[in-house]
């Protein structure tokens, strides 16, 4: 009598093993009838009579199970225009998304599924939009590569990082342009001139 009048209640009681579910079924349902086509059909019948047909979705297969949400890979793929790998994987750790085959994102992780789906790298992405690598800008500037590291140092010269070991890419110069001993700060004093033993500077 129970059963009949609160079958919801007993059937989501915890202390309601699973061999007394099993047996609750048995004594409200006489078949079922399962389709798979694009969906999985199951016509139920009822020992009383009474028929119901559910549509439910098709159950994944192992690989689609391990496999990342598409959404998570396009957010990846977006990222990376702005952001370093090690950046994207804190970004997304942050978010409290996962991959489909481990518990967090990591740079190992983030690199295997972009060369999965065939994502650019950011330094393709970045080259793409233009930008010189430290000899295309030293030779645009005509100075040395060392140059070009000071003058990026001192804010003269504007670079994006591409990789996480702090490589960057710059942007093409415009305006005017930085000149020999224009990273010496103005407040800096001009340096002594002292005798030597010949006569010159020090």
């Amino acid at each position: 009598m129970a059963l009949a009048t609160d079958f919801p209640r007993l059937w989501r009681d915890p202390a309601t093993p699973q061999r007394e579910r099993k047996r609750m079924l048995r004594l409200l349902i006489e078949d079922v009838t399962l389709l798979r086509k694009d969906e999985l059909v199951a016509h139920i019948r009822f020992r009383g009579g009474a028929t119901h047909t559910l549509h439910l979705p098709l159950p994944l297969n192992a690989w689609q199970l391990r496999q990342t949400d598409p959404d998570v890979v396009r957010e990846i793929d977006r990222l990376l225009d702005e952001h370093t790998e090690r950046e994207v994987v804190d970004i997304l750790n942050q978010r409290g998304l996962r991959p489909g085959v481990a518990d967090r994102f990591s740079p190992v992780v983030v690199g295997k599924l972009r060369r999965a789906y065939k994502l650019d790298d950011r330094f393709a992405r970045l080259r793409r939009r233009g930008l010189l690598t430290q000899e295309e800008m030293a030779g645009r500037l005509r100075v040395c590569v060392r140059t070009v590291k000071e003058w990026r140092y001192a804010g003269l010269l504007t670079a994006h990082t591409y990789n996480d070991r702090g490589c960057c890419l710059y942007d093409p110069p415009s305006g005017p342009l930085p000149t020999k001993h224009q990273r010496r700060h103005r407040h800096q004093p001009d340096p002594i001139l002292l005798p030597s033993c010949t006569g010159g500077a020090v």
